[in-house]
Formats: structure tokens, sequence, C-alpha cells
């Protein structure tokens, strides 16, 4: 092996050891800042459980039936439909494009759902999916892509 391939060899060798030692010394950084959060948490965790504890003994005070721990958990700023973002619109435009007829809303809302796997939604699925159709179908209006009927209980088509 001549000197030129040696040193090519090596400074090649060289630049996948530094990218790999980077990349440790990132993944050594995040973990350190993890660990740095983890007595906050910890804190936090444990007063959030006393606080539900009260609330619970407050609830069962107003309403002697209340089941303790019966409110499921609920994050706060999620996107909270079953639908990806972007596929409400795409969903939509196809249902409007393969109906024969004017669709009210919340059919629309359906047929997504089921298209996109919720056979048995729950009622919170079906709200959030309507607002979402809803949403899509006024902006859409405003660009000119689809229209609706004018009487009570809108249904809406794709404008020709």
């Amino acid at each position: 092996m001549g000197a030129s391939n040696l040193r090519e060899s090596l400074e090649t060798k060289m630049g996948h050891w530094a990218a790999e030692a980077r990349e440790h010394a990132e993944e050594i950084a995040r973990i350190e800042s993890l660990f740095q959060r983890l007595d906050g948490l910890r804190d936090r965790e444990g007063r959030l459980r006393h606080v539900l504890q009260c609330a619970d003994v407050v609830m069962q005070e107003i309403n002697p039936e209340w089941v303790a721990g019966a409110v499921k958990p609920i994050k706060q700023h999620v996107h909270k439909s079953s639908v990806r973002p972007g596929q409400t619109t795409r969903l939509t435009l196809d249902i409007l494009r393969e109906a024969a007829a004017p669709i009210p809303t919340r059919k629309i809302a359906l047929e997504v759902l089921r298209r996109n796997g919720d056979e048995t939604p729950d009622k919170a699925q079906i709200r959030s999916t309507v607002n979402a159709v809803d949403s899509t179908l006024r902006a859409k209006e405003k660009d000119g892509i689809v229209k609706h009927t004018d009487d009570y209980g809108r249904s809406w088509f794709i404008a020709v």
C-alpha cells in the first residue's frame, strides 16, 4: 500500500471516528440534561399525585357515588383527531369528488373516520372530526373549491 493510499484511508477512518465521537458526545449531553431534570420531574409527579388524591376526596364529598380514578388522563395541546394531519382535507375532498349529491358535514366526517380505519369512533372522535371537516370545508369554500346548499344543515359539493 502506498503512502497516499494509507493517508487517504487513515483520513477517512479519522473522519468516521470523529463523527462517532461527536454523536456520542451529543448523546451524553442529552442524557445528562435529562438526568438533571429527573429530580424536578419526580417532585412534580409526587405533587400531582397528591393533588389528584385531594381532588378525589372533594369529588367524593360532592358526589358519594364518585369512583376514584374515573377520569381519563387528557394531554393538553396535542392533536386530538385520530386522522393524521393533512389526511382530513384529502379524504374530505375525495369523498366529495366521489359523491353523486351534496353531503352533510357529519356524514362526510363519519366517512373520513371509516376510511381512516375507525369503524366505531366515540363521541369525542366524531365531534373532533366533524369540526376538522367543517373547518376544511369552510377554508376550501373561500378558495372556491367547494360550495354548499343554503338550507339548514349545510350539504357540501365540489364546485365545478
